[in-house]
């Protein structure tokens, strides 16, 4: 996580696909130094691009 990056966990699992996500979902984001909750007010799938 040293190079910008962070991992999202929904209910102690981590996200992998928007497909795991529903809106007014609560989630926790951790980052290299700590971590921050937050809630899903949108969710946009990508077009035209499917398993980057």
């Amino acid at each position: 996580m040293e190079r910008g990056f962070s991992v999202t966990y929904k209910e102690n699992k981590v996200v992998k696909s928007i497909s795991q996500l529903n809106k007014n979902d609560e989630v926790t984001i951790h980052l290299q130094d700590g971590k921050a909750s937050a809630k899903i007010v949108e969710i946009e799938e990508k077009v035209g691009e499917k398993n980057d």
